[in-house]
């Protein structure tokens, strides 16, 4: 399809991806590799994920219309069918829910040491090398619902070891 057949995305279109995104709990990656992955549009790569999240976020304001039928479509599909529960399994066994006490913990690391610092302090205490100080920041400001196992362990062993130096 040539660029002067796309279509202008209107709001109403990218609210209604947003909508379907967030009642099928499925992101845009997992959805283009469990559902469009046969379909002609994804294998010509003229669909990608990097497409779909220009769309949500408005980098890209015009699509192929078929591009954004399919993915509306899949969406649909997700939710009609209840598909989507086995897409998305809610907390892997390698990760646990942020609660109210790892949280806690959290900003008790977070306030035992100044911001700058939470890199060092993570290096220091010997941290998994991919617990990064901009994880820790997601996880103490809710901006993600888990952690890796492996992290919250680590994070609960700082807590305690901070705890008794008070």
């Amino acid at each position: 399809m040539a660029k002067n057949d796309y279509i202008r995305l209107t709001k109403q279109m990218v609210e209604r991806l947003e909508s379907l995104k967030a009642a099928s709990g499925v992101g845009v990656v997992t959805l283009c590799q469990q559902k469009l992955a046969s379909w002609p549009g994804h294998r010509n790569r003229t669909l990608t994920p990097s497409v779909v999240n220009g769309w949500l976020s408005g980098a890209i304001k015009n699509a192929d219309p078929v591009c954004y039928r399919a993915v509306v479509s899949a969406y649909e599909s997700l939710l009609d069918n209840n598909e989507f529960a086995a897409l998305r399994p809610r907390h892997p066994k390698n990760r646990v829910e942020i609660d109210a006490e790892m949280r806690r913990k959290l900003r008790f690391v977070a306030n035992s040491c100044r911001r700058s610092s939470i890199a060092a302090l993570l290096k220091r205490s010997g941290a998994p090398s991919d617990l990064t100080a901009d994880k820790f920041s997601k996880a103490l400001h809710g901006r993600t619902e888990t952690l890796l196992r492996s992290h919250a362990e680590h994070i609960s062993q700082l807590y305690e070891a901070l705890s008794q130096t008070r």
